[in-house]
């Protein structure tokens, strides 16, 4: 009996070995690799954070050198007002500016002649002699501004649109920072001052507790940026699936442990899930219509892709899309789309010939040697004309302007319509937007929003409009959910409009129903 006990207890100490062994690797390199992400990405969010910094101070630098020039013995005239205001307008980053003398502004883009400001005193002066306030109150008691004067001139940055890029990311918090005085000048989150280091390194990482903090500084400006990421997701998904390996490890032996070691290295796999997602046609696609606002009639639609399986949704795009971009496949799902938008197409062209479809496409897919020739494609096999599909690209996508230039300029060669999406939430200056030669701009639903609120955010929302229109662009708004909202929209010169107001996304069939009936109804 004790010799049966013995092999007995050796055999489960064997398996107990053969199935901790892999178990305790895989979740050492799980951990590890978990880490270099975070790294990773908190440096390039980081770099982001800059690249908006570094715009601003472009931005700041070239309106408080225009508002210096004026004559010192009438800068607050009409002539002077209207300059205050022509920069405003161009300005995408900043939300006003101004003439000061010592610290009250004494005419601005937003109050003109009339209306005084006390600023009060600087809390700093920077390297440059620029002098920084990080709390103004202007008109609403409830907004803060970031201003900082140059001589006479005077930049006012609103502290939640400067780094609004970061409300993609939830866990994560973001700074911008003086270099020479190693103070915080404006914040979204909770950034330790403790983490502002001075160096002349151009960039660092490092992690505190279950943090991960990635520093980068300007070459150019006395300014640098911190992104602090909760690496708690990480660490809680590696502790979460140790428990489970072990767990049904210990009770199904060796046999049942590699199937398993095997199934938590698919789970894991997202890349390898999406690639066989595609083989097995779990994509498909819906449909945004997009409406002409002037009778509200449709006219388009966006593409949108959807990930399901037996009409269960598996994952959603906010989810699956960073995942196939940061794998480096996100090009794979935009062939897809492509192949799929040819069938639906051509059924809907049947319909209205002139339908416009709006697709989506990353980065990835703008740097793509074949994109003009996937494109071509579709135009051959769809029937449809290249001014009826309109590519659509995110500010974050064409910051490198020299880059995108070359491929988006092939496209309109072609006829291909080119628009921005989510204008005025990105970094792009409007250097770059000019450039790029767009036809289309599209109105981020967070201005939308905004109209009739009487807010900042509401006001920008002209200003793009009033941008778009000098750029001789066409205007998408999207977002749209009331009637108010379209109206408003619609009395600005807005031409086309999307939202639930209108439509949600919808399936094939259903689009064509929808078709069909505003055909029969003339």
């Amino acid at each position: 009996m004790t010799r049966i006990n013995s092999v007995t207890l050796v055999i489960a100490l064997g398996v107990c070995v053969a199935i901790g062994l892999p178990v305790a690797a895989a979740i050492g390199l799980a951990r590890e690799e978990s880490e270099e992400r975070a790294e990773s990405r908190a440096l390039g969010l980081a770099q982001v954070a800059l690249v908006q910094g570094e715009e601003t101070g472009n931005q700041l630098a070239a309106a408080t050198d225009a508002i210096n020039r004026l004559p010192a013995d009438r800068p607050c005239d009409r002539e002077g007002v209207d300059l205050m205001r022509q920069i405003d307008l161009e300005s995408t980053l900043l939300q006003a500016v101004g003439w000061a003398d010592g610290n009250v502004m004494r005419c601005s883009s937003i109050g003109g002649s009339e209306r005084l400001f006390d600023l009060g005193e600087p809390e700093m002066t920077s390297s440059l002699q620029a002098r920084i306030r990080r709390n103004v109150v202007l008109l609403d008691p409830s907004d803060r501004y970031f201003v900082v004067q140059r001589g006479h001139g005077v930049a006012v940055i609103h502290q939640q649109l400067a780094l609004s890029f970061v409300k993609d990311y939830p866990s994560m918090s973001v700074a911008l920072f003086s270099k020479s005085k190693g103070e915080i000048l404006m914040q979204r989150g909770d950034v330790p001052r403790r983490y502002v280091r001075s160096s002349q390194l151009p960039y660092e990482t490092f992690r505190d507790g279950n943090r991960q903090i990635a520093i980068v500084r300007s070459p150019k400006y006395d300014i640098g940026a911190i992104v602090v990421q909760s690496n708690a997701s990480f660490y809680s998904y590696v502790n979460r699936a140790a428990l489970i390996l072990i767990s049904i490890g210990l009770i199904v032996g060796v046999f049942l442990s590699l199937l398993l070691i095997d199934g938590a290295r698919r789970w894991t796999s997202w890349p390898a899930l999406i690639r066989s997602g595609l083989k097995r046609g779990e994509f498909e696609l819906h449909y945004q219509p997009v409406v002409r606002l002037e009778d509200e009639k449709i006219v388009g639609a966006e593409v949108l892709v959807r990930w399901s399986d037996r009409g269960n949704l598996r994952m959603s795009p906010d989810q699956f899309i960073p995942l196939a971009e940061d794998a480096g496949i996100i090009t794979l799902i935009t062939d897809k789309v492509l192949d799929l938008l040819v069938a639906d197409a051509q059924a809907i062209l049947k319909i209205d010939p002139k339908f416009h479809f709006a697709v989506n496409i990353s980065s990835q897919d703008i740097h793509r040697a074949d994109l003009a020739e996937r494109l071509n494609f579709l135009i051959r096999r769809s029937g449809l004309d290249a001014g009826q599909i309109v590519v659509e690209v995110t500010e974050r996508s064409v910051v490198d302007a020299e880059r995108a230039e070359a491929t988006l300029g092939l496209l309109r060669a072609t006829g291909v319509k080119v628009a921005v999406d989510d204008f005025g939430t990105g970094y792009s200056s409007l250097a770059s937007v000019a450039k790029m030669k767009l036809d289309l701009l599209k109105i981020d639903k967070l201005f939308v929003g905004a109209i009739g609120t009487n807010s900042e955010v509401g006001r920008v929302t002209n200003k793009i409009v009033d941008l778009a229109k000098h750029l001789h662009l066409g205007i998408i708004a999207e977002g749209i959910e009331t009637r108010e909202q379209a109206e408003a929209l619609r009395s600005m010169g807005v031409e086309y409009g999307q939202g639930y107001y209108f439509a949600r996304p919808m399936i094939p069939h259903d689009l064509l129903q929808k078709l069909r009936k505003q055909r029969d109804e003339g």
